[in-house]
């Protein structure tokens, strides 16, 4: 994680960020391939050394996403590329 060793993280951001990746794996509400995608936009977060604050933003949407929608985020968000 991007997170610099004289930073004081005063929000937990970190336990929080950790908090939201548990509570992904274990909601009902989202599908596995739901799962998936939103895991997979977080490991090309990682990649790209987004900031703990960006990643737990980041994690926190299609969370939401994936509880509203009933289908796959894909197939939810494909209305925006055409």
């Amino acid at each position: 994680m991007n997170t610099e060793p004289d930073r004081i993280d005063i929000h937990n951001r970190k336990h929080r960020f950790d908090l939201a990746l548990r509570n992904l794996e274990q909601d009902p509400s989202i599908c596995p391939e739901n799962k998936q995608q939103i895991n997979k936009f977080v490991a090309f977060c990682r990649a790209n050394n987004l900031s703990l604050e960006r990643q737990l933003i980041y994690l926190q949407k299609p969370h939401v996403a994936g509880q509203v929608l009933q289908g796959s985020i894909r197939e939810g968000y494909e209305g925006f590329y055409r």
